[in-house]
């Protein structure tokens, strides 16, 4: 089975991983990168964007996070190929007949989408191949459906967060279920050690869902119902976020203090929200 992998010209530190995997899993079967290297949006306009519906704030705060951390270096797609005998086409036109014939004449089997191409993968795509494009969602479909990735079950107060493996359709944040993992929560995570957690313990998810479709009898399950569509934090539910952390790690704190301390000294009750 012969494999194609949608991306931009570069890989952040989880697609990068996630594709190595595939790589290694799934070399001698056949991969192949289509690029499309057309400029990405710039976290400015991203704010700009986001800000016209008031959830400006958590874009800015995640992109001063980005500017501070810069411990991995976006890998270069091209070269990445180039160093290991990948075939590669690179596009400006994601949806463009040329594309869809070189997909095609390349008899590649199913489509792997880990960045660019457009937030929702369009139709010429979907319908390029035998099996369809499979894409990561970082959510539970039937409870948390859009983003940002492992916000709203921290702030809900949720044991796990769960990673999909879809295969995807024409709609945002829906599409067909091929594998699943879930990713416990502690009581003492802040939103980005247990984003770290997530990201890096389900790089290899991809790589074994493709597996499913190597007897050809596999089929992806429909949710039952699909979940609340989220999306970015407002200002204060980032605080509100960010207030229950706290709280959480004093309890946890108290909860590990010798027999007759005064545990629950001072701490008002914490009462979750309903969704």
């Amino acid at each position: 089975m012969k494999i194609g992998i949608l991306c931009s010209a570069s890989l952040n530190k989880f697609n990068f991983e996630a594709l190595s995997h595939i790589v290694i899993k799934h070399k001698a079967q056949g991969v192949c990168c289509f690029i499309d290297t057309r400029p990405g949006k710039t976290d400015f306009e991203r704010f700009i964007e986001n800000a016209r519906e008031r959830h400006g704030f958590y874009v800015l705060l995640m992109s001063a996070y980005k500017l501070f951390n810069k411990k991995f270096k976006k890998i270069d797609i091209k070269s990445y190929c180039q160093s290991r005998d990948l075939c590669y086409f690179e596009t400006a036109d994601p949806y463009s007949a040329d594309l869809i014939d070189v997909i095609k004449g390349q008899k590649i089997d199913i489509l792997v989408h880990l960045s660019g191409f457009d937030c929702v993968i369009k139709k010429p795509l979907l319908e390029a191949t035998p099996l369809g494009v499979l894409g990561y969602h970082h959510g539970d479909m039937r409870e948390y459906r859009g983003q940002p990735p492992a916000f709203w079950e921290l702030y809900y107060g949720e044991s796990s967060v769960v990673t999909t493996i879809l295969k995807l359709n024409e709609w945002e944040h829906t599409g067909m279920l091929v594998a699943e993992k879930q990713t416990p929560i502690n009581k003492a995570d802040s939103l980005l050690a247990l984003r770290k957690r997530m990201f890096s313990s389900t790089t290899d998810l991809m790589a074994h869902a493709i597996d499913k479709f190597y007897d050809g009898n596999f089929s992806p399950s429909s949710p039952d119902l699909y979940g609340t569509l989220y999306s970015y934090p407002a200002i204060w539910e980032w605080f509100v976020l960010q207030y229950r952390i706290v709280l959480r790690r004093l309890r946890l704190k108290l909860s590990q203090l010798p027999a007759g301390s005064f545990r629950n000294f001072g701490l008002p009750v914490m009462r979750f929200w309903q969704r």
